[in-house]
């Protein structure tokens, strides 16, 4: 029987060695092609970016959170707070020159450096955070209590301090008054916001500058101490209009009184062909008289000028035109009405024409916007209420 020859198939060492250095080759390449291309560092950047934006979102999170509570402000105590919780380096004052500094984070949060204003850069308060309330539904008068403050409140306003004099609930809005009263100028013939040439007169008589002027303040003068109490207004838009005291407590039928006419007032009105120049006496000044006396709203012993005119016989062949004054008195209503005119004119002289100058003080009343709120304060005087927009 033959010898019987079996072939073994195997990996010599030789080709076991040489297949090694080919793969440790093929490595190289592809390590050197990882490094040549800044694959590695590239993804080492993208590591660092996707770390660094979390931290940001983190960050603005924390600031959204207080933002969505206090209307979108945020004080510079609460922002140092927030950048304390997260990075090492936060300077102790915080002030509006750290929107351009880069702030180190703490090791938990990779170290990074972060500029602030790719952050946050809005604006910074020093005030406490407020909790701020609607003025209309804070400002509510009540005739039946005892506390000044709580019958109508105190608010500040635009730098001068006021009284509620109605309310949200009214039919005419919230409206608020001034506790005193403010010097704005004169009526009569030394009337600075009306012209002598607006008084047309054409009849017999003969009359000087100095009576046509004060013929045409008296005719203008629910609009003359109107404009003169817009002057007070904020330019905030806190309020929405204002008024002097006396005239109606709705807005827009502030002088819708016509002119005298034969039959509705003197007759020498008549004689002298003045009928249709004057204009007709108005009793909307009531209104704001008895609610700033059932409120106890101060009152001064001045006279408080009232937009409202009167025309009054002041004794035989006089008549007087004027406007309505109000000031304190120890009768049963707690105020009288003062007729004190702003021109005369005595038919026994009819060239003879008298003139009056006269001071006027005004009480300024605001409409308050549905949109304005209460900042601060107890609305008493001490403490007024704050009002902001």
């Amino acid at each position: 029987m033959g010898k019987v020859h079996i072939k073994e198939k195997g990996i010599t060492l030789i080709s076991l060695v040489i297949t090694i250095i080919i793969l440790l080759i093929l490595a190289g390449i592809t390590i050197s092609q990882l490094i040549g291309n800044g694959l590695l560092e590239k993804a080492k950047l993208a590591k660092e970016k996707s770390q660094i934006s979390e931290l940001i979102e983190k960050v603005k999170m924390d600031i959204f959170e207080i933002q969505s509570d206090s209307e979108g402000n945020i004080t510079k105590e609460e922002l140092k707070e927030i950048l304390d919780k997260y990075f090492i380096n936060v300077p102790e004052a915080i002030t509006d020159e750290i929107f351009n500094l880069q702030l180190e984070a703490a090791n938990e949060y990779g170290g990074y450096k972060i500029k602030i204003s790719d952050i946050y850069n809005g604006n910074l308060s020093d005030e406490i955070k407020k909790v701020y309330k609607l003025a209309k539904d804070v400002l509510i008068i009540n005739p039946d209590a005892e506390e000044s403050a709580v019958k109508s409140p105190y608010v500040s306003y635009n730098g001068r301090l006021c009284r509620v004099l109605y309310d949200a609930n009214s039919e005419y809005g919230l409206q608020i008054i001034t506790d005193n009263n403010i010097d704005s100028g004169n009526l009569g013939s030394g009337d600075k916001d009306v012209s002598a040439a607006d008084f047309n007169y054409t009849g017999p008589d003969t009359i000087d500058d100095s009576f046509r002027i004060s013929a045409v303040s008296y005719n203008k003068i629910v609009e003359t101490l109107n404009n003169r109490a817009k002057k007070y207004m904020d330019n905030k838009g806190i309020a929405e209009k204002a008024r002097a005291m006396g005239c109606s407590p709705v807005f827009d039928e502030q002088d819708t009184v016509g002119m005298y006419s034969s039959g509705t007032t003197h007759t020498f009105m008549e004689s002298r062909e003045y009928n249709g120049l004057f204009k007709v006496g108005d009793f909307k000044y009531e209104k704001d008289v008895s609610q700033v006396y059932k409120l106890g709203i101060n009152l001064t012993g001045d006279n408080t000028r009232l937009a409202s005119r009167v025309l009054v016989d002041w004794y035989s062949g006089v008549i007087g035109f004027g406007s309505r004054a109000v000031l304190p008195s120890d009768n049963d209503v707690g105020y009288e009405i003062s007729y004190s005119g702003n021109c005369h004119v005595y038919d026994e002289a009819p060239d003879k024409f008298a003139s009056v100058n006269l001071h006027g003080k005004i009480r300024p009343i605001f409409l308050i916007s549905d949109n304005a709120k209460i900042i601060d304060g107890k609305g008493t005087k001490e403490e007024p209420y704050i009002l902001e927009k």
